[in-house]
């Protein structure tokens, strides 16, 4: 009887010390794709992805750097005139079947210098009326007035001419200060033609 439980006992003690496992080492879990997901960041590292992700992938604003004209804008301003005219010198100058005109131009009873005015021809119709009066920049005689407003138009061909006032953004053709219609003149061959003063209200001279 007692080898019997003897036997049994051991049997026992036998299947006990076989479900037994021995201690295993701790496993450190890893994380996983979910995880990786859904774990908040530390701050630190957001500020430095995000500042990576700007510098090779954003799109900076452009420095657009200021493109200088090929040409420099010229300066139309009128070259001042130093020298003042002398009207009495001016038949020293002239050739032999021409003719000149001068006159003085003021503004509000003051002179403008450095004006700039141009000689235009008057042209007619095929009745001999007067109908425009017509200049070119290039090659109609030019005259800038001096410090005391004078211009001088020496050695022209005779013939009926207007006065244009230039301000090199328009052009007007000059009237008579005190009367509605154009200033035109003759120019005789060997003769001075003096207009004398001309005086205006308000001359479109910037």
């Amino acid at each position: 009887m007692r080898s019997g439980l003897l036997i049994i006992s051991i049997a026992i003690f036998a299947l006990f010390s076989g479900c037994t496992r021995p201690p295993e080492e701790e496993i450190i879990p890893t994380n996983t794709l979910q995880q990786l997901v859904t774990e908040e960041p530390e701050i630190g590292e957001t500020v430095e992805t995000v500042e990576t992700e700007q510098v090779e992938q954003g799109y900076p604003a452009p420095v657009i750097a200021t493109v200088q004209p090929p040409y420099p804008a010229a300066d139309q301003s009128p070259v001042p005139t130093l020298t003042i005219i002398d009207p009495s010198t001016i038949l020293d100058d002239l050739e032999s079947g021409l003719g000149a005109v001068t006159g003085i131009l003021l503004d509000n009873n003051q002179p403008r210098p450095n004006a700039i005015i141009y000689l235009a021809d008057v042209i007619t119709d095929e009745q001999g009326r007067e109908m425009v009066a017509s200049y070119d920049r290039s090659s109609s005689p030019r005259s800038d007035t001096d410090g005391l407003g004078r211009f001088v138009f020496v050695n022209i061909p005779p013939g009926r001419y207007g006065l244009i006032l230039d301000t090199v953004i328009s052009a007007y053709l000059l009237h008579f200060p005190i009367e509605d219609r154009p200033l035109l003149f003759d120019i005789v061959e060997n003769e001075l033609e003096d207009i004398g003063e001309l005086d205006y209200d308000n001359l479109p001279i910037p």
